[in-house]
């Protein structure tokens, strides 16, 4: 399995369970437009300064472990010619291979973070 490092956007519903998930207590996040700071309790509760509206959101960073078969934010693809390459949103390495239908092989998959990681290559397959 490879472990990625992820950027998602969670109104207030998912970053509740999302924090207590992942055992976020003790811990605070703040809203992406309004400021509002949301308060894990060390117990497991959580607070807010001021009311959070349903339009509210919440940016966090997330370690996750993935598959050919996880979807990702974004993944940028190198084909054999090198000159061709693409990026496809919101797909899994296998949705990639599948929606090529023969056109090209793929050399490597990576995905853009702040640094580019090698997720999978024609050789290797997942790069752990």
């Amino acid at each position: 399995m490879v472990k990625i490092k992820q950027k998602k956007t969670l109104n207030l519903p998912q970053l509740i369970e999302w924090g207590w998930e992942n055992g976020f207590y003790g811990s605070h996040f703040i809203s992406d437009k309004a400021g509002i700071t949301v308060r894990f309790t060390h117990m497991g509760g959580f607070l807010s300064d001021y009311g959070v509206s349903k339009q509210d959101t919440f940016t966090v960073t997330t370690e996750e472990e993935i598959t050919e078969d996880t979807e990702l934010n974004e993944i940028f693809l190198i084909t054999n010619n090198s000159i061709y390459s693409e990026r496809f949103y919101n797909y899994s390495i296998n949705d990639v291979l599948s929606d090529n239908e023969g056109y090209y092989e793929e050399l490597a998959m990576l995905i853009m973070q702040p640094e580019p990681i090698i997720i999978w290559t024609h050789e290797k397959g997942l790069v752990e």
